[in-house]
């Protein structure tokens, strides 16, 4: 069904149902009744506001207030007289003052509001508390458990109190108490610079990144910055050692980098002669000649060594290298007064080797 626009409906309807008087009639009624034009002209502003209010133009609504800080709580309670019997009140109702503490027994009210006419049937009554005096809202975020207090008449207050129960706050959603943010509500990678003040910095001050600060196996190579001939050590994922050292390479020295460092230590039983040699491998492969450099780590007649520190006692022998390949090498022994070796002493020596491993 189509429906005509609201002013030419209007305007059909003065139409049809305007009355007609006599001329006596209308004398007396004119001085009354507003003529039809004004009567026209506040119908069509009438119709246009209405039209602008459907249509949304004008918003019918309350203003919101700004800065709203108080709430209110519906509550509902049964009340009986000492008998146990529920008490009825006639339409006057009766007194009832209503008191928020932060603690079950004792203490001075947080909050309280009286109400003069509280209608009671069959002993249930209900009030809306703060409808008088408003609750302020940083009551409920202050304060993590708050417990009702009920004076009824001039009665003392009632015990035990009532603690309030979790719904009423649902009215905290806009606020946050005080200290509720704790660690475990901040989510990892949250706080950015911008979050903090101008006197806080993510940075680290300059010197107080400590070696207690730092946990073993933390700085790799990559985390190191270096120039020049004086790299850090740095081992491989085999242990190996690799730094840059400076070689002799017939009249020039060359720098050389990706250096590998090894060390080891040996023995050899006395072979009666004045002099012995044995073989040691470096369990790896240089890509060229490394440097060895071999000394004696001393003697020791009643045992085999099981570590260099069993060595106590003076061999009287050179321990130089010889046949150095890129494998390993030959230690070679000589007493220095010509003397033999006794096959009971164990001659110790130790070695270091660099080179290049590509």
């Amino acid at each position: 069904m189509k429906h005509k626009p609201f002013l030419v409906a209007l305007a059909e309807l003065i139409a049809t149902y305007w009355p007609r008087f006599n001329l006596r009639q209308r004398r007396w009624l004119r001085a009354l009744l507003p003529s039809p034009g004004n009567i026209l002209f506040t119908l069509l502003v009438v119709g246009g506001l209405l039209w602008a209010t459907s249509a949304g133009a004008l918003p019918f609504r309350a203003p919101a207030l700004a800065g709203d800080s108080t709430t209110t709580i519906s509550y509902q309670g049964r009340l009986a007289n000492s008998a146990g019997d529920p008490v009825t009140t006639g339409p006057d109702g009766m007194g009832m003052e209503f008191r928020l503490y932060n603690t079950d027994t004792g203490g001075s009210p947080l909050w309280e509001e009286p109400h003069t006419a509280v209608p009671v049937e069959d002993g249930l009554f209900h009030v809306l508390l703060g409808s008088t005096n408003p609750i302020p809202v940083s009551l409920l975020a202050n304060n993590s458990t708050l417990w009702l207090g009920i004076k009824v008449g001039s009665d003392s207050e009632m015990t035990p109190r009532e603690q309030i129960a979790s719904v009423p706050y649902a009215m905290m959603a806009s606020t946050v108490a005080n200290g509720a943010i704790t660690t475990e509500k901040i989510a990892d990678e949250a706080v950015t610079q911008a979050k903090l003040g101008a006197d806080v910095s993510l940075e680290p001050a300059d010197g107080s990144v400590t070696t207690a600060k730092i946990a073993d196996g933390a700085v790799t190579s990559a985390k190191l910055e270096h120039s020049g001939p004086h790299i850090p050590i740095t081992p491989d994922e085999n242990g190996l050692v690799k730094m840059a050292v400076m070689r002799q390479d017939d009249t020039t020295d060359t720098y050389s980098r990706n250096q590998v460092v090894l060390t080891g230590w040996g023995w050899k039983a006395g072979t009666g002669g004045d002099w012995m040699s044995e073989s040691v491998s470096f369990g790896i492969t240089f890509s060229d000649i490394p440097i060895v450099l071999v000394s004696s780590a001393g003697a020791i007649t009643t045992r085999d060594p099981t570590s260099l520190g069993d060595f106590g006692v003076d061999s009287n022998a050179v321990v130089t290298a010889a046949f150095i390949s890129t494998t390993g090498f030959t230690v070679v022994y000589k007493m220095l007064n010509e003397a033999n070796i006794p096959t009971s002493t164990r001659i110790g020596y130790s070695w270091i080797a660099i080179g290049t491993l590509e």
